[in-house]
């Protein structure tokens, strides 16, 4: 069938109506599965996260308080038996790809192609991953959320590197831009293909805040 409304309305797409099944039926390895694939970094996403799939429960149809999704996902990270991230058996791929940004947006893209065995590299100017996320109040709890991510993954960190010139990635075969609210696009946000992420330069692409 059709995606559930919520499920329309998560960043994430995430199908909440069998996440929830799951946790309703103490499956919380399971649920906490659903959540992973379809967020990432489900710790972060737990605590942050404004729930928009509220103003589309069906429940309110009902005369109903919209489920409380955000407390249901971390009870699936605290009840989880194992939050071990899956490692991939694929052969690795010859691309290289370099990210510019730790941030969210430029982890999970790592993160992303590194289960896919490309050869991902991350520079961050900081001298630590997370961006506006380490001036967080809870950012101890995203910090080991990430690590535990990639603790299944090859994915060298360059930190403290800042890239003033992308001539200085030429070896890579692709770049992603992530470098934050106001952070440095090389010219190319006038440029910017919002559907694709693709900018004027072939293989170069930039994503997350930086492009609003």
């Amino acid at each position: 069938g059709d995606p559930a409304s919520c499920s329309y309305a998560c960043p994430f797409r995430m199908d909440i109506r069998a996440f929830l099944e799951k946790a309703g039926k103490g499956r919380w390895l399971q649920a906490y599965k659903t959540l992973r694939n379809a967020t990432v970094f489900p710790v972060i996403v737990s605590i942050l996260c404004d729930q928009p799939c509220s103003e589309h429960c069906q429940r309110t149809l009902l005369g109903d308080e919209a489920i409380a999704v955000r407390d249901i996902e971390a009870a699936a990270i605290r009840y989880a038996r194992s939050r071990k991230p899956e490692s991939y058996v694929i052969p690795p791929k010859d691309k290289r790809v370099a990210v510019v940004g730790a941030g969210v947006a430029g982890l999970s893209c790592a993160l992303h192609l590194a289960q896919k065995k490309f050869a991902v590299t991350v520079f961050e100017k900081e001298s630590g991953w997370g961006g506006a996320l380490r001036a967080h109040p809870r950012f101890a709890e995203f910090d080991a959320d990430i690590a535990l991510q990639f603790s299944a993954v090859e994915a060298p960190f360059r930190f403290d590197t800042d890239i003033r010139l992308l001539e200085a990635l030429s070896g890579y075969d692709a770049v992603y831009v992530a470098t934050g609210a106001g952070g440095d696009s090389f010219g190319l946000l006038g440029s910017w293909e919002g559907d694709l992420f693709t900018t004027s330069v072939p293989g170069v692409f930039l994503g997350g805040e930086l492009c609003g």
